[in-house]
């Protein structure tokens, strides 16, 4: 079984030997497995200027446990932030070559997990729409 982070789980225990399973314990004891947030799932890229973008996303669905604190997300493009510890689910990216390929991640953390211990969404854009016609 794969535990969730942030979902509660009670446990009771029995023992076992030679003769057999001992009585359960009387009381269950809960546990919350704490860990990184989930990560986000993009959206949508809006195109706003053959230079910029608007990246969207849906929040984490939970933030990782009861004790890790409130999720934020940060925003790279090619490995650099360009949102960095927002609490909002958007990020407008401009400054972007237009018909460049970039790699945009949206990371979502916590207070207790941050540094590599976060979660990752990677999308490419490219500010390049495509175009219509007939192909020459």
């Amino acid at each position: 079984m794969r535990l969730v982070n942030g979902a509660t789980y009670s446990f009771t225990v029995a023992a076992k030997n030679k003769f057999g399973w001992g009585p359960t314990s009387n009381y269950p004891a809960f546990a919350t497995p704490e860990g990184p947030p989930p990560p986000p799932l993009v959206d949508s890229v809006a195109i706003t200027s053959p230079t910029s973008v608007v990246v969207t996303w849906l929040p984490s669905v939970t933030s990782g446990g009861p004790d890790v604190g409130a999720v934020t997300y940060t925003v790279t493009v090619d490995g650099a932030p360009v949102c960095r510890d927002i609490a909002t689910t958007s990020c407008t990216i401009v400054g972007l070559t237009p018909s460049q390929d970039y790699e945009v991640k949206v990371m979502a953390i916590n207070e207790v997990f941050g540094g590599d211990e976060f979660s990752t969404s990677q999308i490419i854009v490219n500010t390049n729409p495509i175009q219509g016609g007939t192909p020459s």
